[in-house]
């Protein structure tokens, strides 16, 4: 067993050249205030090397022990059917769309990238068993790949302890998993034979994408781009959205972002969103290329609901089994429009957002620092946005302390609450997270349900109230 007090740990300069070198060949992004974290996964394998320098030489030159070091440096955590939403969206919209479109050719392919141990792409072939049964007579494809070759070999075993099924129906437990004794479950042969496993890195897409990832009419991407760079993130979305058919559908965890296309659109539903590939779309100019600002919320202004389908009730008022209960009183109204001498301020802040909007971190962080530290010192929009900045950094410490400080100028910022809730989550920091969830229920709960919340891109507060009440009860899970 290894222990993070006896692990080595690698040097400024060995760390550095280590991170660079996983970065640019596999896509994993590290933050280097992760040592300690580093070294107790992989400090036994330092020490077999010779030492810090030995090992980074290693790295750099054999694929094999490259392999061994990212198997244990990623984080496969999974369960069957995680997201309900997501699932409930598959089911009553997104599915029997697809089914529609394509009745002639009784086809269906399906990628899960990024499946881990194969909690993933198990529950969608247990899900098109058992609702819905006349797929069973289609040509019906699921392939997941990953970069972990580790969690491949486990997914193919389809062995899985009882962490792995929390929140699992009874009658699905014991439709189609079998007790393997040592409190594991195994799925049925049938259901097994009808997922095919891959050996993928993400980041080489767009540039290369295999023919077996092409032409897709379903695309789960849940909880990955998380470990890759802003940048890498946006690159990763694009090959995803080219590799998709028309009419097909991109689904992403809820803590990611998916860059503007122009054959993409953006559909709420179920209190999540997903992402619909139109090639009548006409395309977009200067957003073609952007990311949404806040993680879990979308872009809205390409959302679209679909019409087809029974729409889902709003948010209920009043307690809920996860969000706490709205007050006693009347809906507040939105707070008064700034003093005029904020205009100037508003200017500035405006073109930092459209700054950071268009990944341009150099200049949005030459305007934040003397805004900080000067006129906008005391407004909680200049801390939010430097958040934001390094939230695209990938410094979620900082971006934490700033939404800190936001939230502490203002205490009624509902959209800070939610980010906050978001990169905690992210984090696995899921204590925080779920009180930061809780705060967010507590003050839209507060607002008339059609209020846009600042800074929230067009979100109103009945929305994000649902939407992180079903945070909160994936939590608990």
């Amino acid at each position: 067993m290894k222990h993070a007090s006896t692990s080595p740990i690698l040097h400024p300069e060995a760390l550095t050249e280590f991170l660079r070198i996983m970065e640019e060949r596999t896509g994993l992004c590290l933050s280097p205030r992760k040592d300690q974290e580093i070294a107790f996964r992989i400090g036994d394998e330092i020490t077999r090397a010779g030492g810090a320098d030995i090992f980074v030489r290693r790295i750099a030159s054999s694929d094999s022990f490259r392999q061994l070091i990212l198997n244990r440096l990623t984080i496969g955590e999974s369960y069957f059917f995680r997201n309900h939403p997501h699932f409930a969206a598959l089911t009553e919209r997104i599915l029997p769309d697809l089914i529609a479109r394509r009745a002639d050719s009784r086809t269906l392919r399906c990628w899960s990238a990024g499946c881990a141990t194969g909690e993933e792409p198990y529950s969608l072939a247990i899900l098109f068993d058992r609702e819905f049964p006349s797929l069973r007579d289609w040509n019906v494809q699921i392939v997941a790949s990953d970069i972990n070759t580790d969690y491949l070999d486990k997914a193919k075993a389809a062995r899985w302890g009882s962490w792995s099924f929390r929140g699992v129906e009874k009658d699905i437990m014991e439709r189609y998993f079998s007790n393997a004794g040592r409190n594991e479950y195994t799925l049925r042969e049938d259901i097994r034979n009808r997922v095919s496993f891959r050996h993928f890195n993400l980041s080489t897409i767009p540039a290369d994408i295999p023919a077996e990832f092409r032409d897709m009419d379903l695309i789960l991407c849940r909880n990955v781009l998380i470990y890759f760079t802003h940048a890498l993130s946006a690159q990763i979305c694009r090959g995803f959205a080219m590799a998709l058919r028309d009419g097909g559908y991109l689904m992403l965890g809820h803590s990611e972002s998916f860059p503007q296309h122009e054959k993409m659109e953006t559909i709420y539903s179920h209190a999540t969103y997903y992402y619909h590939r139109d090639d009548r779309m006409a395309e977009r100019t200067a957003s073609a290329h952007l990311l949404s600002l806040i993680p879990g919320i979308g872009e809205f202004p390409t959302l679209r609901p679909l019409t087809k389908f029974p729409s889902v009730p709003p948010p209920r008022r009043g307690r809920t089994s996860a969000g706490p209960a709205a007050p006693a009183r009347s809906a507040i109204s939105p707070p008064p429009p700034p003093p005029s001498w904020k205009t100037d301020l508003d200017d500035e802040l405006a073109l930092v957002r459209d700054l950071i909007i268009d990944s341009d971190i150099e200049r949005a962080q030459a305007l934040l620092v003397p805004l900080r530290q000067q006129k906008g010192r005391l407004d909680y929009r200049v801390f939010f946005l430097a958040a934001l900045l390094e939230d695209q950094r990938n410094d979620t410490e900082e971006a934490l302390r700033f939404l800190k400080q936001a939230i502490f100028l203002n205490k009624d910022f509902v959209i800070g609450h939610y980010y906050q809730a978001v990169i905690c989550e992210r984090t696995g920091d899921t204590l925080t997270a779920r009180r930061a969830y809780q705060n967010t229920c507590a003050l839209a709960n507060r607002l008339l349900p059609s209020l846009e919340l600042p800074e929230g891109g067009g979100i109103t507060s009945g929305r994000l109230a649902e939407i992180a009440a079903e945070r909160l009860k994936e939590l608990e899970l």
